[in-house]
């Protein structure tokens, strides 16, 4: 598996567990499993993944859509 669907993989698995209400806050835990990324290869993985930001009653988080360029969760 490459570098980038080791990382989307990482990126969906994390999403899917827990709410996560920054890039920033992405990008740490992405870091706590040994997965370096700028900023920039974050946001175009999460456009990749079809990842949206929803407003809800605990605040903004982001979310994959089934389908959009993932796996099923």
């Amino acid at each position: 598996m490459g570098g980038s669907d080791a990382r989307r993989d990482a990126i969906r698995e994390i999403l899917a567990k827990a709410p996560v209400a920054s890039q920033g806050e992405l990008l740490r835990r992405l870091g706590a499993r040994g997965i370096r990324a700028s900023q920039a290869t974050l946001s175009r993985d999460m456009t990749a993944l079809g990842v949206r930001r929803a407003v809800g009653a605990n605040g903004p988080r982001y979310l994959v859509e089934a389908g959009g360029g993932t796996l099923p969760l």
